[in-house]
């Protein structure tokens, strides 16, 4: 396996009645060479289904990648 998602957690927004929030996905990439060719996998038909299934407008959508260099 080259990624792994088991850092995925869900921070509830406060005092919504609709009982939203924010969910955080980290996941970690163990191959350069495969982030690179799949970082903006978020973006792709399949995710963006998945968002348009669960209401989840686009400019909802937030992305951050970090690196971390081997020592």
């Amino acid at each position: 396996m080259l990624w792994d998602s088991q850092a995925t957690y869900f921070e509830a927004e406060k005092g919504n009645p609709n009982g939203g929030g924010t969910v955080i996905l980290g996941v970690a990439w163990y191959d350069q060479e495969f982030f690179d060719d799949r970082r903006d996998a978020w973006f792709g038909t399949m995710h963006q289904r998945i968002y348009q299934q669960l209401g989840i407008p686009l400019e909802d959508i937030g992305v951050e990648h970090w690196t971390r260099l081997a020592a």
